[in-house]
């Protein structure tokens, strides 16, 4: 399902992950390890970095 455009954002924004919504108290989240899941399988080689401001990500 790659994007013709490489507008990877809105192909990946439009994928339907209400299944997999979770709560934790006040809180919606989707899990970090569901979603790397559907980048990779969307794009194997995609990567990420974290910027560090002291020791804050």
């Amino acid at each position: 399902m790659k994007a013709s455009n490489d507008n990877y954002f809105s192909t990946l924004a439009a994928i339907n992950v209400n299944d997999h919504v979770e709560r934790k108290g006040q809180f919606t989240y989707l899990s970090w390890p569901f979603a790397v899941a559907q980048l990779r399988q969307f794009d194997p080689t995609a990567t990420w970095e974290v910027k560090r401001y002291g020791d804050l990500p």
